[in-house]
C-alpha cells in the first residue's frame, strides 16, 4: 500500500504541509500554478491558480484503505460544510444538492440508507454509494437511487456520460459561478469533488463546459453539477476551509458530502473487494489456513506467507495456493475450496523464532490485506535430519543458484544439516540444472529426465516437488522405450547444506512425507520472489529398503567430480 503521508503524524503537523503546498500561508498572485498534496493514502487535493479561476479539485482513490463516503442525515440538514465535517470527523467535505427554505433538497438525500429528502423528477442525478458499488446515473433517468445505496447526494444537471459532455441550456452552466461538481472515473474506482470560487477578482468562476474540460483531464467520464454560488465550500480539519466562499463566509446548506480516510479498515465503496481468510494455526506441523476472494467466490487464489516480519520488511516469504477442500468452509462462506496447508520450510527449522503473516491476494491486483490470525503464529522448530540414511541415498551437489531457483527453491527451502551428517553420504552426479517432466504419448505415465535416463513419478510426488504435470513436455513412446530406466523418482524433496556455502539434494529411497503437502502439492508451497509459506507436515526420519542397488549405479555411472569446498 502506498502511503504518502502518514497518517500517525501529529494533526498540526499535517496542517502545516497542507498550507504550505496548497500555497495558503500567505494570498497567492494569480499566476497560473498548481499545487498537489496527499494528505491522506488514497486522497489528493489539487489547487489550480490563473489568472482568472481559484479551484480546488480532491480525487479520491475509493479503493484505498480507509477511504469511506458519508451523506447528511435528516437532523444534520442545514449546517455549514464545515460544522458537518467536523461534526462527523471527516477528512475532507464538500456542500451537496440545491436546497429551499427549509432545507429539504432537490433530489433525493440518503444516509445509511434512509431517504430524507428530495425526489427524482427527471431533472436529477443522484450520486450514489453503496458496499462496493458507487452510481451516477443520467439526470433523465428518472428511477432515483438504487436500492443498494446508502448514501446518496444528488445534483442537477449531468455534465458528463459515458465519457460524452453532456450539452446544456441551463443558465446555471452558461455562466461563470461558483461551482462544486462530482464525478467518477470509467472503473468507479476514484471520486472527483470540484470546488471552484467565483464573482470576485482572479476568481471568475466557470461554466459547466469548463467544468467538464478539468474533469476530463484528470479521468473523469461520469460527472454532475452539485449547488453552486455562494454554497460551493470546500472544508478539510485543517487548514478549515480551502476556498473563498462568495460570501465571504460560509453559507448554510441543505446537505453535505464528507469523505474519511487515513483509516486501515476495507474501503467502503470499492468495486474490488478485499481478500478474505484466516491464519488458523502456525506450528511446527503444519501451516495452515483459508482465504477467498469474495469477487470470485469460487475460484482459488495465492496467499503469500511472510517470516520473521511483515510484508515490506525484507523477510524471506513464499507462495501458496488456497485450493483445498474444507468441509467447514462449504456453509460460512459459500464455497469449500479455498483452504490451504504447508510444511516448514526446512530453512526455518533453525530452533530460532519466526513469527508468521499470511495475506490473501487480490485476484485483480488490488489491495492483499493481512489475514486474521488465531492462536499463536510464532514458529521455533527444531532443524530435521535427512528422512533416508547414508545406506539409502546419496547427496547430489547444486552448482549454482541458477539451479536451485530453476527448481522453485530459494534460502527458505535449504535447510541445515551437522557437517559430520553431511559428510556421511556418497556423493552422487551433480543435480540437474532444470526439471523435465515428460508425458509418454499414449499413456498417463510421467517421467522425470535425469540426464538422459527416465524416472517414473506420479502427479501427486510431481507436485510435491514444484513440477506441474499439465505442463509436461510430450515423448513419444517409441523413444521412451529406447531410453535408460532409474529407480523411481524421491517421494519428496530435502534440500540441504552443512556450515559451508554448498548445497546437496538428497537424492534415493525418500518416504513420503506425513499428513501435511509438501511444497508445491496443492495448497502448499509454490516458490515466489517475495513470498513464502510453510510448516512441517510431520517429514519424519524414515527407513524404506532397498532400491538402492539400481540407484546408486545410476547416480555415480557418470565421471565423478570432486566435493565442491
Amino acid at each position: 500500500m502506498r502511503s504518502l503521508v502518514d497518517p500517525r503524524r501529529p494533526r498540526r503537523r499535517r496542517g502545516a504541509i497542507l498550507l504550505a503546498a496548497l500555497g495558503l500561508a500567505a494570498p497567492s498572485s494569480a499566476r497560473a500554478e498548481d499545487s498537489w498534496v496527499d494528505p491522506y493514502p488514497g486522497m489528493r487535493l489539487l489547487h489550480r491558480v490563473t489568472a482568472e479561476q481559484n479551484l480546488w479539485l480532491a480525487t479520491i482513490d475509493l479503493c484505498a484503505p480507509g477511504i469511506h463516503v458519508r451523506a447528511t442525515g435528516a437532523d444534520e440538514r442545514g449546517q455549514t460544510v464545515s460544522s458537518f465535517g467536523a461534526g462527523v470527523s471527516a477528512q475532507l467535505a464538500v456542500n451537496g444538492d440545491f436546497f429551499d427554505g427549509n432545507h429539504d433538497t432537490d433530489g433525493p438525500s440518503l444516509h445509511a440508507g434512509v431517504a430524507w429528502s428530495g425526489v427524482d423528477h427527471g431533472y436529477v442525478a443522484p450520486l450514489a454509494f453503496g458496499d462496493h458499488q458507487v452510481a451516477l446515473p443520467h439526470h433523465d433517468d428518472t428511477s432515483g437511487a438504487p436500492a443498494w445505496a446508502h448514501e446518496v447526494v444528488s445534483g442537477h444537471p449531468s455534465l458528463l456520460a459515458a465519457g460524452v459532455e453532456v450539452p446544456s441550456g441551463d443558465p446555471l452552466c452558461t455562466t461563470r459561478h461558483p461551482r462544486t461538481a462530482a464525478g467518477l472515473d470509467a472503473a468507479r474506482r476514484t471520486l472527483f469533488l470540484l470546488v471552484a470560487d467565483g464573482r470576485a477578482a482572479g476568481r471568475a468562476g466557470l461554466r459547466c463546459d469548463e467544468t467538464v474540460a478539468l474533469l476530463r483531464e484528470v479521468g473523469a467520464t461520469d460527472a454532475v453539477n452539485l449547488d453552486g454560488g455562494g454554497s460551493s465550500t470546500m472544508w478539510t480539519p485543517w487548514p478549515g476551509v480551502l476556498n473563498r466562499p462568495s460570501d465571504g463566509r460560509e453559507r448554510v446548506v441543505g446537505n453535505h458530502l464528507a469523505v474519511y480516510a487515513g483509516g486501515a479498515d476495507e474501503p467502503g465503496h470499492c468495486p474490488n473487494r478485499w481478500p478474505s481468510g484466516w491464519l488458523d494455526v502456525a506450528s511446527c506441523e503444519v501451516i495452515a489456513g483459508w482465504a477467498q476472494d469474495r469477487d470470485v467466490a469460487d475460484a482459488p487464489i495465492a496467499v503469500h506467507l511472510y517470516f520473521g516480519g511483515p510484508a515490506g520488511s525484507g523477510a524471506p516469504a513464499m507462495a501458496v495456493t488456497a485450493d483445498q477442500h474444507r468441509d467447514d468452509l462449504c456453509t460460512a462462506i459459500g464455497s469449500c475450496g479455498h483452504g490451504f496447508s504447508t510444511a516448514v520450510p526446512l530453512g526455518l527449522r533453525d530452533g530460532q523464532p519466526h513469527e508468521v503473516f499470511a495475506y490473501g491476494i487480490d485476484h485483480a491486483g488490488g489491495h492483499n490485506p493481512a489475514l486474521a490470525r488465531g492462536g499463536s503464529t510464532v514458529l521455533v522448530c527444531a532443524p530435521l535430519p535427512p528422512p533416508a540414511d547414508p545406506s539409502q541415498a546419496v547427496r547430489r551437489w547444486v552448482s549454482d543458484g541458477a539451479v536451485l531457483a530453476a527448481w522453485g527453491w530459494q534460502g527458505l527451502d535449504v535447510g541445515l544439516v551437522d557437517d559430520a551428517v553431511v559428510a556421511g553420504y556418497a556423493d552422487g552426479a551433480a543435480w540437474p540444472a532444470a526439471p523435465r517432466l515428460l508425458r509418454v504419448e499414449g499413456s498417463a505415465e510421467l517421467v522425470v529426465d535425469d540426464g538422459g535416463a527416465l524416472r517414473a513419478v506420479d502427479e501427486v510426488t510431481a507436485r510435491r516437488w514444484r513440477l506441474d504435470p499439465a505442463s509436461a513436455a510430450s515423448l513419444s513412446a517409441a523413444a521412451a522405450a529406447l531410453a535408460p530406466r532409474g529407480p523411481p523418482w524421491p517421494a519428496q524433496a530435502f534440500v540441504f547444506r552443512g556450515a559451508g556455502p554448498a548445497v546437496y539434494v538428497l537424492d534415493g529411497v525418500l518416504p513420503a512425507p506425513g499428513p501435511g503437502p509438501g511444497p508445491g502439492a496443492p495448497g502448499g508451497g509454490g516458490g515466489g520472489d517475495d513470498d513464502g509459506d510453510g510448516t512441517s507436515a510431520g517429514c519424519q526420519v524414515g527407513a524404506s529398503g532397498g532400491a538402492l542397488a539400481l540407484l546408486v549405479p545410476l547416480l555415480t555411472r557418470r565421471r565423478r567430480r570432486p566435493s565442491p569446498p
